[in-house]
């Protein structure tokens, strides 16, 4: 080994027992290295013996310096490979490359140092004491951030679609049979199942309106002045898009009446600004038959009405003047008929087309909340 810990190249001349190599003419004087053809050509014969000398003089000199660059990072480096490769002194992800700076640097100053250990540097050997550091521990998502960031972006994508279909109809397109606006819809019904089941779990979704029966109600029946009407949203798989929209309603009710007795429906106005249906979805699975709720209006909503009579043909497809679009029939009483019945009797109908002009004759909506069943309230 040289001067300041560098290996020499072989030397075949070198004897060990004198740990000194033997003269010979001007190779002891020169003492230079044999690192490539180059270096074979500018020796003199006398320099590097016959070709194949020189030859391994090449090789054994390309030996060498990999040994040395192996044993250098070895001894000097090794410790800090690890931490450089896959967390660095930080705790952060290192790549290759930075890892190799951070070796040629150790290289040129032989002087490394780190914020947990300490280091000393002499006669050009490096000696460093370094206490590892604990690696940050990796932020692990919990179930909880998963899922909201799960229902965010569902509720992106509903909002995207449910945006793309009210341009399509507002431009005047037939929803019920343009190949575009059907492919438009069924995309939104498909990303509003999912909603459905992110928001509110599996069906059936039950819900129940809490009634407030007007004084002059109370007074000409001598019933109590509430009652209870239990609802269920159509299944999911037909009408997904106009249960979302009641379901989100329903969430966040403000109050609302029944202020309208038609005869062949009781309507309800709702309190706050809430959007109507993007379309008119409909299925024939689910039709407007008696003690259906429906959306009033085209394309319908917030407002709905409970139907007292079998409304498939006045409420159904090319109904209300359309030649296609139907309302959108969303759920149906599987609790509370005779309160239903008795609403139907409601009082002061002299406005046009059945509406209540008195409010104080109002049947109140005093709550709409989620029900865990049909069975007791």
């Amino acid at each position: 080994m040289g001067p300041g810990g560098i290996i020499e190249p072989y030397d075949p001349n070198y004897d060990q027992s004198r740990q000194r190599s033997v003269p010979r003419k001007a190779a002891h004087e020169t003492r230079r290295r044999v690192t490539s053809a180059s270096d074979v050509e500018s020796l003199g014969q006398d320099d590097v013996g016959t070709p194949a000398t020189a030859r391994k003089k090449v090789f054994h000199s390309k030996i060498t310096w990999s040994c040395m660059l192996i044993l250098t990072v070895c001894s000097g480096a090794t410790f800090r490979l690890h931490g450089l490769f896959w967390t660095g002194s930080s705790g952060r992800p290192v790549g290759l490359e930075e890892a190799r700076g951070a070796v040629d640097s150790f290289h040129e100053s032989e002087h490394l140092t780190n914020a947990g250990g300490e280091s000393t540097v002499n006669n050009g050997e490096s000696s460093v004491k370094y206490d590892a550091e604990p690696q940050a521990e990796i932020a692990t998502p919990t179930s909880r951030q998963v899922e909201t960031d799960s229902v965010e972006a569902a509720s992106r994508r509903v909002e995207e679609l449910d945006a793309a279909v009210r341009q399509t109809k507002q431009r005047g397109t037939v929803m019920e049979t343009d190949a575009e606006a059907l492919k438009l819809t069924a995309d939104l019904q498909d990303a509003t199942r999912k909603m459905l089941v992110m928001l509110y779990g599996q069906e059936p979704y039950l819900l129940k309106l809490d009634l407030e029966f007007p004084p002059s109600m109370v007074k000409a029946d001598g019933d109590a002045a509430t009652g209870t009407v239990i609802i269920e949203m159509a299944p999911g798989k037909l009408m997904p898009h106009a249960v979302y929209q009641f379901m989100k309603m329903a969430s966040g009710w403000r109050g609302g009446a029944f202020h309208r007795n038609a005869g062949h429906v009781l309507q309800a106005n709702v309190h706050g600004a809430y959007p109507s249906v993007a379309w008119q979805e409909y299925s024939p699975q689910f039709a407007h038959e008696k003690f259906t709720l429906g959306y009033a209006g085209r394309p319908g909503g917030p407002a709905f009405y409970i139907s007292t009579i079998d409304n498939t043909r006045n409420h159904g497809p090319g109904s209300q003047g359309s030649a296609t679009e139907a309302d959108s029939c969303f759920a149906k009483v599987v609790q509370g008929f005779e309160t239903v019945e008795r609403m139907a009797k409601q009082m002061d109908t002299s406005g046009p087309n059945g509406f209540v002009l008195d409010e104080s004759n109002h049947i109140r909506i005093l709550a709409l909340t989620r029900h865990s069943g049909p069975q007791a309230l």
